[in-house]
């Protein structure tokens, strides 16, 4: 059998759901910024398919993982930082979410929530894409003035050290409120007797979703129900939890509450 070529790997990665995920996150955020800020300067999903090269070409493979670089600082013209600047921090925090998702996908390890840094560099053409792609475990973030400084220590989130720090609530008898605590990851929702939260009512599928631990994060995700499950009212297979989010299955409805910090 012909092994598959590393660009086919990376084409094929480029256009799976993590990049449709984060162009769609995009497009929500920058809205008519994208033509009217932008006009032919870089896209930020030219960034995007840059870091997957780059995740991609700096492997280390051993004999149990594959582990790829958790810090990705990319260099780019000042005119292209310029125009992004209104959107940088969040840009840079969903193209972390974007790598976080495409390691797990993958089966890739690495040493910490991958982080993603914009820095201007004057030797940078414009439209012009440099990543420099590494594993750090340094004590502090490089400043755009800094090319080869350490990164902050980052915290590795897991199922363990989440489970415990967030909980549902959800409308009781006389409108009382009910408190779920989420002891452990995954918690799954549903109408069978299994779940964590059984749950009655039309609509309601057996499993009808779950929530788990992706890279530090809660993640809410759809068990393929039949009705579907709602985040603050729009309809998601899979989504990152956020303090004060709105799940709704069937005719229940949740606030997913986290503790600070």
């Amino acid at each position: 059998m012909t092994q598959e070529k590393p660009l086919a790997i990376i084409a094929r990665r480029i256009m799976a759901k993590p990049l449709d995920r984060l162009e769609e996150t995009i497009e929500r955020v920058m809205k008519d910024a994208i033509t009217q800020r932008l006009g032919g300067r870089l896209h930020p999903i030219e960034i995007a398919r840059k870091l997957s090269q780059a995740m991609d070409a700096n492997q280390t493979i051993t004999a149990q993982r594959v582990l790829v670089p958790n810090l990705y600082a990319v260099h780019l013209n000042p005119g292209d930082v310029q125009a992004l600047e209104p959107f940088r921090a969040t840009l840079e925090r969903e193209m972390a979410s974007y790598l976080a998702q495409a390691m797990e996908e993958e089966g890739f390890s690495t040493v910490a929530y991958p982080r993603v840094i914009l820095m201007e560099d004057p030797a940078i053409p414009r439209r012009k894409v440099v990543v420099d792609a590494r594993i750090a475990e340094g004590d502090h973030a490089p400043s755009p003035e800094e090319q080869h400084g350490n990164t902050v220590r980052l915290q590795i989130l897991t199922a363990e050290t989440l489970a415990g720090e967030a909980w549902l609530v959800s409308s009781g008898p006389a409108g009382k409120e009910l408190a779920h605590p989420i002891a452990h990851l995954p918690f799954s929702l549903g109408r069978a007797l299994d779940n964590d939260v059984v749950l009655e009512g039309r609509g309601m599928s057996r499993h009808h979703a779950q929530i788990r631990a992706v890279h530090g994060h809660f993640y809410l995700m759809d068990l393929s129900s039949t009705n579907g499950t709602y985040l603050n009212g729009r309809r998601v297979a899979e989504s990152i939890l956020k303090h004060g989010d709105i799940i709704t299955l069937g005719p229940v409805q949740f606030v997913f509450r986290r503790q600070p910090g």
